[in-house]
C-alpha cells in the first residue's frame, strides 16, 4: 500500500508537471515520465525529486511501522532516528547511467553514525540488469574501515 501510494503520487506529479509545461502527459510509467521531463530540461527532473520528498506519501513510507519493525530486528537495543535530510529518492531510469555508483558504504557518504541502517526500497520493478543492490553475506557483522579517495587536483576550491 505504501509503495502504491508513493508510485501514484509520483505519477500524478509527473503528469501535472508535463501538462503545466504544455506537453502530453500520457506517460506509460514513471520512467517514461521522468525521461520526458529530462528531455525537456534536466532541472524538471531534479525539481521533481525535491517535490517528491515533501509529499505525505514519501513521509508515510519513511515513517512506516514496517520499516520501524525491520530496524528493531537489525538493531534491537537502539532507538530509530530518521535523518530526514538524508532520505533520498531517485527517479533515474534504466538508460540513465549518470548516477551509477561503484561499490561503497553508505555511511561513508552520509557520515551520520557507525550505527547506521540504510534502507534501499525500489518503488518500481528492478532486475539484475539494472545493477541491483547486492549484499555480501555476513558483512553486517563487521565494522569495515572507511577510506575516502579524492582527486583534489581536479576540484576547484573558492
Amino acid at each position: 500500500m505504501l509503495f502504491r501510494s508513493l508510485r501514484e503520487t509520483i505519477d500524478q506529479l509527473i503528469r501535472h508537471r508535463l501538462a503545466a509545461l504544455g506537453h502530453p502527459n500520457d506517460i506509460q510509467d514513471i520512467d517514461d515520465g521522468c525521461r520526458r521531463l529530462r528531455d525537456i530540461d534536466i532541472e524538471h527532473t531534479l525539481g521533481l525529486i525535491r517535490v517528491i520528498r515533501e509529499t505525505p506519501a514519501f513521509y508515510n513510507l519513511i515513517q512506516s511501522p514496517e520499516l520501524k519493525r525491520f530496524f528493531e530486528i537489525l538493531k534491537p537495543d537502539s532507538v530509530p532516528h530518521i535523518a530526514f535530510d538524508n532520505c533520498m529518492i531517485r527517479v533515474d531510469g534504466r538508460e540513465n547511467t549518470g548516477r551509477e555508483f561503484a561499490w561503497h558504504f553508505d555511511n561513508a557518504f552520509i557520515a551520520m553514525s557507525d550505527d547506521l541502517v540504510v534502507f534501499w526500497i525500489p518503488i518500481l520493478p528492478v532486475d539484475t540488469d539494472m545493477g541491483c543492490l547486492k549484499v555480501i553475506e555476513g558483512s553486517h557483522r563487521k565494522q569495515w574501515p572507511i577510506r575516502l579517495r579524492h582527486d583534489f587536483e581536479k576540484v576547484a576550491f573558492s
